[in-house]
């Protein structure tokens, strides 16, 4: 639950980051000379994914790269899932697989610190994305049975879903057709809860899309790993 007084937003943020009362309250002591730059920040990683989205890679990798340091700074966790998680795809894109992996995880770990279940869902499916394209497919197969026990518990079965029809999708790449066949039919949203999501982030099934089909474009130019 959020703290109200500013020594207990001292001490969550302390709970979150790691740091000692003392660090944390120099950051906080911080952070309110920098507060009105945190909503632009959010704006601007908006603005990265936009970018990202219509493919111009280098350009969004340097948008969410030039921000990050605010989002890290203001303990915004969410907003800095959102930079990690255009960044680390760009650099993936651009061919720095490593660096663009080692980002798309972080991206998960601190989704799941935090209480936006949209970001969380939006974690796994950029880092699924990612991985087979530089053919990493049992880290993705991996990834999948992580991410569907989380989101599972956090009762987003629409994204649970989608999540087992990505990993159909890797099945496929790697010619497990009765594995990619058996989890094909389970990619549909699951029920009232399913229907509820779907309405409430109606931009999940398009990201889908978005990186099915960028992942789709790069392999017919060059077969994995790039």
């Amino acid at each position: 639950m959020p703290h109200s007084t500013t020594k207990g937003r001292i001490l969550q943020r302390a709970d979150v980051t790691g740091e000692t009362y003392q660090q944390a309250r120099a950051a906080f002591d911080d952070l309110g000379r920098i507060r009105p730059r945190v909503n632009d920040v959010r704006g601007r990683a908006d603005q990265s994914e936009t970018t990202m989205f219509k493919s111009q890679y280098e350009r969004a990798a340097s948008q969410a790269a030039d921000s990050l340091h605010i989002a890290r700074r203001s303990a915004d966790l969410a907003t800095e899932a959102h930079l990690l998680r255009t960044l680390g795809f760009c650099e993936v894109m651009l061919g720095a697989h490593n660096d663009g992996i080692a980002h798309l995880r972080e991206c998960v770990v601190l989704a799941n610190r935090t209480t936006d279940v949209e970001a969380i869902g939006r974690s796994y499916l950029g880092l699924m994305a990612a991985l087979p394209l530089v053919a990493r497919y049992d880290e993705a197969l991996e990834l999948a049975a992580e991410g569907v026990r989380s989101l599972g518990r956090l009762g987003m079965h629409s994204a649970v879903a989608r999540l087992i029809g990505a990993e159909a999708h890797v099945r496929v790449q790697i010619g497990d057709w009765s594995g990619a066949q058996s989890l094909a039919d389970e990619g549909e949203p699951i029920g009232e809860g399913g229907q509820a999501l779907t309405r409430a982030f109606p931009r999940f099934a398009d990201d889908l899309l978005w990186w099915v089909e960028a992942a789709k474009t790069q392999r017919q130019q060059k077969a994995p790993p790039y």
